[in-house]
């Protein structure tokens, strides 16, 4: 329950960094995810890197395994992620997957678009993300959790989302950004921040944002949000 003085806090914050946080909204920021690429985060393959097969060793019957689990990884989207995960040339690559008869991958739309089906919070709970507003940052309940539960600045709530929306993502690939003023001008709509953004239209009133509910101890509206809500 957000009351009168917790609100109060949280705007006198001003976007800035909460003294006092959980542990977990910290290590939310070491997190490593598998990624394409050798030696690019974790290893997409359930073993470490100096396991992989390596050069013309994909094309040995024991490589036919770990072609097939590359082939159906959500992460891998060509030949060429293939080639750049088990750092082996795109024509050897090739050749192993059509000797070992794994169908090969042909580059799609969607491929060069984030993932936006889920958003893992720092509490490690998985939300699907169709709960929120589009765009995400825009969403009163996620707003109120990053900014008043785990304490975070603007700038780490720009750095939180943008690294949940891009993990496994190759340099190559579009990225999904969010600029500080954005985030402050979403923080002011929903009156966690005072400043021209609030227009009046308390965006956390409206389908898609935070329930408003009366707060039991001091009588005023209260703005209540926990991951459950999600």
């Amino acid at each position: 329950m957000l009351d009168s003085e917790q609100l109060e806090e949280a705007q006198e914050r001003d976007g800035s960094t909460a003294e006092d946080r959980p542990d977990e909204c910290d290590a939310a920021f070491e997190r490593d995810y598998p990624a394409v690429g050798f030696g690019n985060g974790s290893p997409i393959l359930d073993k470490k890197y100096d396991e992989y097969p390596s050069g013309d060793d994909i094309l040995s019957p024991d490589a036919s395994g770990v072609l097939e689990t590359l082939a159906e990884h959500p992460l891998i989207g060509s030949v060429r992620d293939i080639s750049d995960e088990l750092r082996a040339d795109v024509t050897v690559v090739s050749k192993a997957l059509e000797l070992h008869d794994v169908d090969r991958i042909e580059p799609v739309e969607d491929d060069a678009q984030p993932s936006e089906s889920e958003l893992e919070l720092p509490d490690g709970t998985v939300v699907d993300t169709e709960q929120f507003r589009t765009p995400i940052y825009r969403d009163a309940r996620l707003l109120e959790y990053l900014y008043v539960d785990c304490g975070y600045s603007i700038a780490e709530m720009r750095e939180f989302l943008e690294s949940e929306r891009n993990h496994g993502r190759g340099a190559e690939k579009p990225r999904w950004t969010v600029d500080n003023t954005d985030i402050r001008t979403e923080l002011e709509m929903v009156g966690l921040l005072i400043g021209d953004g609030d227009d009046g239209e308390r965006d956390d009133i409206r389908l898609g944002g935070a329930s408003l509910s009366e707060s039991e101890t001091s009588g005023t509206d209260g703005l209540t949000v926990s991951t459950s809500d999600f």
